[in-house]
Parts: structure tokens; C-alpha cells; sequence
């Protein structure tokens, strides 16, 4: 990318990689904060509904019943929390 600045100056940077691929993979942290913005975005999810099915998804290995647990962390959307 380059910008060039008011004062005329010209900025480049170059990156050879992308954020969350194999090569600059994502904290936990960058991941899960990505994961509550998409939500967010997508159906107008709270963080605390996000941070529940981050959680389920997390731990799915120990559900008994995957379609169950994910179902029942999905978050509920309303015209409310869509506004």
C-alpha cells in the first residue's frame, strides 16, 4: 500500500503474507476478537452471545451431541438487536 501524506511525504508498506494465514497465523485473542466482530455484523450479535458460542465451538470435542450445542449457542436474532 501507498499513501501519500498532506505534507508530500510518501508512505509504502508491503506485506508478502496475511494475517490468520499459515504463515502470520492470529492470537487467540485477534482470532476470537474477529470471530465477535463478524457476528456482530452478520446478525447483530452481543459480545456475551459471540463469547458463548466461541465457547461451544472451543469445547466441541466434549459435546455428546454437536447439533445440539451449537443450536443452542447460536445467537438469537430479533429486529431488536439487528437495529
Amino acid at each position: 500500500m501507498t499513501v501519500t501524506l498532506n505534507d508530500g511525504r510518501v508512505v509504502e508498506v508491503k506485506s508478502d503474507t496475511v494475517k490468520g494465514s499459515p504463515q502470520e497465523p492470529m492470537s487467540e485473542d485477534e482470532l476470537l476478537a474477529k470471530f465477535r466482530d463478524c457476528l456482530d455484523f452478520g446478525v447483530g450479535a452481543k459480545r456475551a452471545d459471540a463469547d458463548r458460542l466461541a465457547d461451544a465451538i472451543m469445547h466441541i470435542d466434549s459435546s455428546t451431541d454437536v447439533g445440539a450445542t451449537l443450536v443452542g449457542a447460536f445467537p438469537q436474532t430479533t429486529p431488536s438487536n439487528r437495529g
